[in-house]
C-alpha cells in the first residue's frame, strides 16, 4: 500500500525529470518499467549510467556516531578502498512531510526514530546486498522537508551505514555484520552541531541551541546512550583515534581478501 503509493509517486517525477547532477547528487532520467522496485531502477537508463556487477560481496561496517566527526573516520576509509565502500546516510531517510507548513515542520521531533522512514532504508540496504543499484532520497535540512533530487548508491564489497539513530532500530541491526559506535563527549558535540547547522543546514544559532535543549539532549539520553550496548566496537573520537582506524581498516582488509578468493 504505502510503499506503492511512494513508487509510483517516484516514478512519476523521475519520468518528468532531465538528467542532471548537483554536486555528488545525481538525478537521472529512467524509462521505467512495471519491473521497477522503488528507489531501485530495473529499466533503460539514460545515457551516461555506470553499470556495476550485478552481486557484490557483503560487509555491514554499520556506523554509529554521536557527532558529524565520524566522517574523518568515513573519509580514512574511503581513502584506503576507495569505490570498495559505499556509505548510505540514515538523516536522507527523514520523512516526507509535504502536508505540512514550514512552520510546522519545524517543531517536528527530529531526533525520535520515528522521523525516519527507515523501512525505506531497510528495503534499500537489502537491494544493495543483493546487487542492486538504489536512489537514495536526498534530504534538505533548510526546508525541513525532503527535495526531488536522489542520490544513486550502487553496490560495493563493503556498505557503510551511517546515522545516530541506525542501532535504535532492530531491523537495520539485524543487517549488520560489524556495529561501530563512535563516542564523543557532550561539550563537543554541541560546539560541532552549532558549527554544521549553522554554516550547512542555514539554521540560526537560537534555532540550534533550542532544538538542543528540546529535543536533541533527551533524544539522545532515551534512544542514543542506551543503544551503545548494541555496537560491537566502541571508538572514541573515530578518524582521530588511529589505532582504532587501523584495526577497522585491517578487519576491512581481511574481509576483502577472503571475498577474493571465494
Amino acid at each position: 500500500g504505502t510503499i506503492n503509493a511512494q513508487n509510483a509517486d517516484l516514478n512519476k517525477r523521475m519520468k518528468d525529470a532531465d538528467p542532471k547532477v548537483i554536486g555528488t547528487r545525481i538525478v537521472n532520467k529512467f524509462l521505467v518499467t512495471p519491473h521497477t522496485r522503488f528507489g531501485n531502477p530495473r529499466a533503460e537508463k539514460a545515457p551516461n549510467y555506470v553499470t556495476y556487477p550485478d552481486a557484490c560481496t557483503w560487509l555491514g561496517a554499520l556506523w554509529f556516531s554521536k557527532a558529524v566527526k565520524n566522517k574523518d573516520m568515513q573519509q580514512r576509509l574511503k581513502e584506503r578502498f576507495g569505490d570498495q565502500i559505499s556509505v548510505i546516510s540514515h538523516d536522507n531517510y527523514y520523512k516526507r512531510q509535504d502536508e505540512l507548513t514550514y512552520e510546522q515542520r519545524c517543531l517536528t521531533n527530529y531526533d525520535h526514530p520515528n522521523a525516519f522512514e527507515t523501512e525505506l532504508m531497510v528495503e534499500h540496504i537489502k537491494a544493495l546486498k543483493a546487487g542492486e543499484t538504489v536512489l537514495c532520497p536526498v534530504y534538505d535540512f533548510s526546508q525541513h522537508n525532503r527535495s526531488d533530487d536522489f542520490i544513486q548508491i550502487h553496490p560495493a564489497p563493503v556498505i557503510l551505514v551511517e546515522g545516530i539513530l541506525i542501532f535504535a532500530s532492530p531491523e537495520l541491526c539485524d543487517l549488520m555484520d560489524i556495529k561501530v559506535f563512535v563516542d564523543t563527549d557532550a561539550d563537543v558535540r554541541i560546539l560541532r552541531r552549532i558549527v554544521r547547522d549553522v554554516k550547512k543546514r542555514g539554521r540560526t544559532l537560537d534555532s540550534v541551541v533550542t532544538q538542543y535543549l528540546t529535543t536533541v539532549k533527551p533524544m539522545h539520553e532515551q534512544f542514543v546512550e542506551p543503544s551503545k550496548r548494541r555496537a560491537d566496537l566502541i571508538i572514541p573520537e573515530g578518524g582521530k583515534n588511529p589505532v582504532a582506524v587501523e584495526m577497522l581498516i585491517h578487519r576491512l582488509e581481511s574481509h576483502l581478501a577472503s571475498a577474493a578468493k571465494e
